[in-house]
């Protein structure tokens, strides 16, 4: 039915519509905006308080170098607005005057309320908000904002980075980076070369991931990644957290060198037992861990719950079952054919198999011969094991193999 205006003394006169809900909005300058119903027994005039909000909101505005960039602010609230008794509808609409930044790319909202406000900027040349979600909420604490163009934020660009250790500034050249957004890792400009480069992601502030063997994973919040040829320096700083030393051995107690230990679920601890059996992992987080044994020279891996304290480096001894291996070669088998390899242990039960389909190759012609295949079967218990050979379905006769612990029994057999 209109806008009305209130008079010196804050009355407005209404138009009524008999028998009728009515749907009133008052808009003060500098008051919260106000939505209420009007009953149709409510007692003529009823009296509507208006309230004045104290929040206040501190922005800044850069852009992807660093530099303020000169903007029309506006901050803007979504609100449920009655359009009838019977619908609710959500329209947008503003809170505050468009205010301009000053040359320092700084602008502050007076008279908010303590709720989050949504933030739109304009400078006429199509900026847009690139770094963090587009809201804003009243408080104390300055933010600051990084805009890029609209056809900037399209276009993904690379950054190059250089780790730097904060206490001693050494440059951190072995060290696996993520960008923590994208999962997307870092790798190195070209070989030798002590600067990662960031993936092609838009440019903007990031959160990465720095994986550095033997120390505990650190985290670098907030790096501008703006595309310059410039590399951006990320000063870390490390931490060797825990330690565990031990010694593998078999179960003669020999030392057993070249198998690998790690941390489950710990991808950055690992290690290779040296020839007296040694191995240390570092950069261990204090608590349980399970430190496991893996080789192909082993029956199965070996696991131990190791405590982890940082005020101690602690100790534990391992002692693995050793296994042997099979490697079947055949030489020249001709084109066409299929071979298949059913290792059986003394109980005729199949320990492990393999096949080989040679399929006619373009060029090739039947009788011709492919090249030579070897087939390793690893990580198997001492003791005497049957190789059952099969070529297109025809099996051939049995072949006794005797597995030795630590050896690697080889048999070659010769196509028909």
């Amino acid at each position: 039915v209109g806008d009305h205006d209130t008079d010196a003394l804050g009355v407005a006169t209404l138009p009524r519509i008999s028998n009728m809900v009515t749907a009133i909005s008052v808009l003060a300058p500098g008051y919260v905006r106000l939505d209420r119903l009007l009953g149709r027994t409510e007692t003529l005039p009823p009296r509507i308080e208006v309230r004045f909000p104290q929040e206040t909101a501190r922005l800044r505005f850069v852009d992807r170098v660093g530099a303020p960039v000169e903007l029309r602010v506006a901050l803007e609230r979504r609100r449920t607005k009655v359009d009838s008794p019977f619908v609710r509808r959500t329209r947008p609409w503003t809170d505050s005057e468009y205010q301009d930044t000053d040359a320092e790319g700084r602008v502050t909202f007076h008279g908010l309320e303590d709720v989050e406000y949504i933030l739109r900027v304009w400078d006429g040349r199509n900026h847009s908000l690139v770094t963090g979600p587009a809201t804003v909420r009243a408080g104390t604490t300055e933010t600051t904002w990084t805009v890029v163009r609209r056809d900037e934020e399209k276009q993904p660009t690379q950054s190059p980075l250089l780790l730097v250790d904060a206490v001693t500034e050494a440059r951190i050249t072995d060290a696996s980076v993520f960008v923590v957004e994208t999962d997307d890792p870092c790798y190195r400009s070209s070989e030798g070369d002590e600067a990662f480069i960031a993936p092609a992601i838009p440019p903007r502030s990031y959160e990465l991931a720095v994986f550095v063997p033997g120390y505990l994973p650190a985290r670098a919040p907030q790096v501008l990644l703006n595309g310059s040829d410039e590399p951006v320096t990320v000063r870390l700083t490390l931490d060797r957290g825990s330690s565990v030393t031990g010694i593998v051995r078999d179960e003669q107690g020999r030392p057993v060198p070249e198998v690998d230990v790690g941390v489950s679920g710990d991808e950055g601890a690992s290690a290779t037992t040296d020839e007296s059996g040694t191995f240390r992992l570092s950069g261990l987080a204090a608590g349980p861990r399970t430190v496991v044994v893996t080789s192909p020279r082993l029956t199965k891996a070996v696991e131990r719950v190791v405590p982890v304290d940082r005020t101690f480096v602690a100790t534990v001894d391992l002692v693995v079952a050793m296994a042997g291996a099979v490697a079947v070669q055949y030489d020249g088998v001709p084109w066409g054919n299929e071979i298949r390899l059913d290792l059986r242990d003394a109980s005729r039960s199949v320990v492990s198999s393999a096949s080989t389909n040679y399929l006619l190759s373009p060029g090739s012609n039947f009788g011709s011969r492919g090249p030579s295949e070897i087939h390793t079967f690893e990580s198997l218990p001492p003791g005497t094991y049957t190789l059952l050979v099969t070529w297109n379905g025809e099996p051939e006769a049995p072949i006794p193999v005797q597995v030795r612990l630590g050896e690697t029994t080889r048999i070659t057999i010769t196509p028909p």
